[in-house]
């Protein structure tokens, strides 16, 4: 039994180095190789107590303090004496201060960091475009950037996976998924712009018409220009004419953009040709510029604005991400919040178009120039690249709504003396 307990006591006592010494030493050194990296940190504020002082009023130089840590070794190595409480002592002391002058970033987010670009044997596309990363977090050096993902493994060997898994959704987000939504967006703006631009040309002629019929109020009825016209209405009736056969051929127009005729060999690349959205929408024997400028309007006020918002989360995802890498402060649970972040963005895009009409979606904006618009699918990408700032914002108007207030707490009447 004795033999038994030594030996699990044992056990527990490697268990106990490998937490204190191993993990606690290799951490140390991945802040210190960290900090002193940085061109706004120094190592000149490390300071610890001098253990040889009994007044604890002295302190240890940095280059005392780094001498100390760079001596101690787990496992120890040849006559290199076993680490004492006194080490373990020391190197949390100074891990706490280094991670003080690593702030925002700590000893966690660092070996994250590493471990989530993982440069070491990693070549070729898609994994090239992660140098940039690299080089914003200061690891353009690639061996320096191997020592730091081998000493972080070491640290969190389980979070290696998640690090891993991370970086594989990042890396479809950007080469596969950006790239599609982008051309997939471009082209429903495309589709919608295009479709306006033809019932642009369809009012266009029906002003004409009627400015013509105004000036000469003898083309109102039917028979004016059939047969032989009158000769003051030679000129009005040819003008007329004309104008009758344009809107022909705009409406012949609105006809082939309608039931998407022209793209019937690349339609499932037009968001506004799949299924029912436009081609087989409404009836044949509806008006065709009313029921073009229905399906164009939802798709201005809601879809589109839609699709840009969820453009704009994809970017500010990615922004925040390279943002986080370059100081080394991602952090584990950035992969759950980035993943949050999506679904929100695209529900903020989406919900502009419950604030914003068709006929007041563009908006001025004053600072950034004089002359800048925002449309529904620019307050849409604006919506969806900030949707934690949108949500702030319909916090703020709920209570301005239903005039939520903090109710104050009841003052309970003092009992009498």
């Amino acid at each position: 039994m004795g033999d038994t307990a030594s030996s699990v006591r044992t056990r527990h006592d490697l268990m106990v180095d490998q937490i204190v010494f191993k993990r606690d030493l290799d951490e140390v050194h991945l802040l210190l190789d960290h900090v002193s990296g940085q061109t706004d940190k120094s190592l000149d504020s490390l300071r610890v107590a001098d253990e040889t002082d009994p007044s604890g009023q002295k302190a240890m130089s940095t280059r005392a303090v780094v001498e100390r840590i760079t001596s101690i070794r787990y496992p120890p190595e040849g006559k290199t004496s076993a680490p004492t409480a006194a080490d373990a002592a020391f190197l949390m002391v100074v891990k706490d201060q280094l991670n003080g002058m690593a702030h925002p970033a700590r000893g966690l987010t660092v070996a994250y960091t590493s471990m989530f670009l993982g440069l070491a044997g990693r070549s070729g596309f898609p994994w090239s475009w992660l140098g940039g990363f690299a080089r914003a977090a200061g690891l353009s050096d690639q061996e320096d950037a191997a020592r730091r993902l081998n000493l972080s493994r070491e640290i969190y060997p389980g979070l290696v996976p998640h690090a891993r898994l991370f970086r594989a959704w990042l890396a479809i987000l950007v080469v596969i998924v950006l790239p599609l939504w982008l051309s997939l967006t471009a082209l429903t703006y495309w589709d919608n712009a295009f479709g306006r631009s033809i019932l642009l040309r369809f009012d266009g002629v029906q002003r004409e018409i009627q400015t013509v019929v105004q000036a000469n109020p003898d083309l109102g009825r039917a028979e004016a220009c059939s047969g032989t016209p009158k000769p003051e209405l030679v000129l009005a009736c040819g003008k007329l004419r004309i104008l009758r056969d344009n809107t022909d051929h705009v409406r012949a127009d609105l006809h082939v953009f309608r039931r998407c005729e022209e793209k019937a060999s690349g339609r499932w690349l037009h968001v506004m040709h799949w299924g029912s959205l436009m081609c087989g929408a409404g009836d044949k024997n509806d008006v065709e510029e009313q029921m073009v400028s229905t399906i164009l309007g939802v798709f201005g006020s809601y879809i589109l604005p839609m699709m840009f918002g969820l453009l704009g989360t994809m970017i500010a995802v990615i922004r925040k991400i390279q943002d986080q890498v370059g100081k080394s402060e991602l952090h584990p649970r950035d992969f759950l919040l980035m993943q949050l972040l999506i679904p929100m963005g695209a529900v903020a895009a989406v919900a502009v178009g419950l604030f914003y009409a068709p006929s007041s979606a563009a908006s001025g904006v004053g600072g950034l120039s004089a002359d800048l618009t925002l449309t529904a699918g620019g307050l849409g990408f604006l919506a969806g690249y900030g949707s934690p700032a949108f949500f702030a914002l319909l916090d703020d108007l709920l209570k301005q709504v239903f005039r939520l207030e903090k109710q104050q707490p009841k003052v309970l009447p003092t009992k009498p003396a």
